[in-house]
């Protein structure tokens, strides 16, 4: 079945946060903090239904995300599904914002999360009206608003592609290939293209080169054939005239 190529769509920002269960009272707090402003907030204890493949859904949430939140903790540093969010949110080129509760120990840190810039939420920082937290926040999170929901949409279609087994009916076409052109090269640029999404594009440009080369043969043939097409019904319309022809003198001949 065909998926239908509809545009990114215009919605709230949507922000996946990433926590550790231990840390509910932070989540409390973040995503109060988060709808009061407009955002849409994406976690794994609303978005998962029962019996529903959990790393699979994450994965999807993730790719349908505009940005990343990471509750940074000394519980979240030692999940293991926070650290795989956070491979995963990585992997798939997303923004990713550490938002530090609690004091973590540097030498426990993953270099990954080491090299990501921070906002320091201790303290209640990001409960306090006008802080400088808060204001960073809301700053890294519509930021490239537009650009990130690109990506996300263009994840959205590489799973879906994927989940296909790479069924060409789900690949971008020529229009769509220009209109994401900047996007990808931007993503490229800032190091921000996943695999997969490098494959996809990779994959759609090369069916679409196919599509167009096929055309250019079939208009070459058409160019081709016209002509002999055309002395060939002319051919045949003179056979048939003299033939008559023939018939008539043949009948004015027996007189």
């Amino acid at each position: 079945m065909k998926r239908e190529r509809s545009a990114p769509s215009v919605d709230a920002i949507s922000v996946f946060v990433s926590y550790a269960r231990a840390n509910a009272n932070h989540l409390e707090v973040t995503e109060k903090w988060l709808i009061l402003r407009g955002f849409s907030v994406l976690k794994d204890t609303a978005q998962i239904a029962p019996g529903e493949r959990w790393k699979r859904r994450i994965g999807e949430m993730i790719a349908e995300a505009d940005v990343v939140l990471c509750l940074l903790t000394s519980d979240f540093v030692a999940s293991n599904v926070c650290q795989w969010e956070l491979d995963h949110s990585i992997g798939s080129g997303k923004r990713v914002v550490p938002l530090l509760f609690e004091d973590v120990i540097q030498d426990e840190l993953r270099p990954i999360l080491r090299e990501l810039n921070w906002l320091d939420a201790r303290g209640g920082a990001l409960g306090q009206e006008g802080s400088e937290t808060a204001t960073k926040l809301h700053a890294a999170i519509t930021e490239d608003f537009l650009f990130n929901r690109n990506q996300s949409f263009l994840l959205q279609l590489c799973d879906r592609w994927i989940e296909e087994e790479r069924d060409p009916s789900f690949l971008l076409r020529s229009k769509q290939l220009d209109h994401f052109a900047t996007t990808l090269a931007e993503l490229d640029s800032r190091k921000r293209l996943s695999l997969t999404l490098r494959e996809y594009w990779n994959a759609s440009s090369q069916y679409e080169l196919n599509e167009i080369m096929t055309t250019s043969r079939l208009q070459q043939k058409a160019k081709f054939w016209s002509p002999i097409t055309t002395s060939i019904n002319i051919g045949f319309v003179l056979g048939i005239l003299a033939a008559a022809v023939m018939a008539a003198l043949s009948v004015f001949r027996s007189f």
